[in-house]
C-alpha cells in the first residue's frame, strides 16, 4: 500500500488553485492587477525579478487539535501566504561602491501590496473555495479569520526593494491512519492466512497477531525447570 500525500499538501494545492483563479480574473481586468502564485519558495528566489507582485504559499505548522481517539485525531494546520511586491524597475547606482540595486519599496509598492493582500483574502475566503477542492465538510476552514501582518522591510540582508506582508490562516482536518492489515475481532471472528482458526484477540492488526503467535510459539518450544534445593 502506497503512502498518500498528507491532507495539508492537498489543502495547499487547493489554495493555490483558488489563488490562480483570482489572478487570472484580475489579469483579464488589467495586467497591472495580476500576481504570481508560488509554492514553498525561499525568499531570495524573487530578488532578481522586477515589477513583481507575488504570493508564496507554505505550510507553517501541523499541531494536534483537541479531542480524538486512538484511531482518530484532528490536525490544526497553519498556512502562511507570504506576499512580496517589488518597487519600480528603475535601478540606482551607489556612487561610492558602484553597486546597482532596484529602487527601494515606496508608497506605490505599498499600495500594490495592500491590493495583493485583498486579492489573496478574497481568493481563500469566497464560498466556492471554502473546502479548497476537497469534499464539502472534510475540513474546517478558518479562512474568514486570517491574521494579516504588514512588515516595513524584509531585513538588513534584503536589497530593500520589498514591501512584504503575511496572511496566516488555520485549517482543521481529520486524520485516521490507514490499516494495511486484517482485523481479527472477538466480536466478529474472521479468517487468517493458511486457513488457521483465528484466536480471539480484541481488534488486532496482522502484525500484532503474528507477534503474539511468535511469542506463544517460543514459550511452547522453550521450557524451563527449576532445580529443587
Amino acid at each position: 500500500m502506497a503512502v498518500a500525500y498528507p491532507s495539508w499538501y492537498n489543502i495547499q494545492t487547493g489554495a493555490i488553485t483558488a489563488l490562480e483563479k483570482v489572478a487570472a480574473e484580475e489579469n483579464a481586468i488589467d495586467e497591472a492587477r495580476n500576481f504570481i502564485v508560488a509554492r514553498d519558495k525561499w525568499r531570495p528566489w524573487i530578488e532578481n525579478q522586477q515589477n513583481v507582485a507575488l504570493v508564496n504559499v507554505v505550510v507553517d505548522s501541523v499541531l494536534p487539535d483537541g479531542g480524538g481517539t486512538r484511531r482518530y485525531t484532528q490536525d490544526r494546520i497553519t498556512f502562511n501566504f507570504d506576499c512580496y511586491v517589488l518597487g519600480t524597475a528603475e535601478e540606482q547606482t551607489d556612487e561610492e561602491t558602484g553597486a546597482v540595486t532596484l529602487t527601494p519599496a515606496d508608497e506605490y509598492a505599498a499600495a500594490r501590496l495592500h491590493l495583493l493582500v485583498a486579492q489573496i483574502r478574497h481568493a481563500i475566503s469566497r464560498m466556492s473555495e471554502q473546502d479548497f477542492g476537497l469534499d464539502a465538510g472534510t475540513i474546517d476552514t478558518l479562512a474568514l479569520k486570517p491574521k494579516i501582518q504588514m512588515y516595513n522591510q524584509e531585513g538588513d540582508e534584503s536589497t530593500g526593494s520589498y514591501a512584504p506582508a503575511r496572511i496566516q490562516i488555520e485549517v482543521v482536518a481529520s486524520y485516521e491512519p490507514a490499516d494495511d492489515g486484517y482485523i481479527v475481532s472477538v466480536e466478529t471472528g474472521g479468517e487468517v492466512p493458511g486457513g488457521e482458526t483465528p484466536t480471539a484477540y480484541p481488534d488486532l492488526t496482522q502484525a500484532q497477531v503474528e507477534f503474539k503467535r511468535a511469542i506463544e510459539s517460543w514459550f511452547v518450544k522453550h521450557t524451563y525447570e527449576t532445580e529443587t534445593p
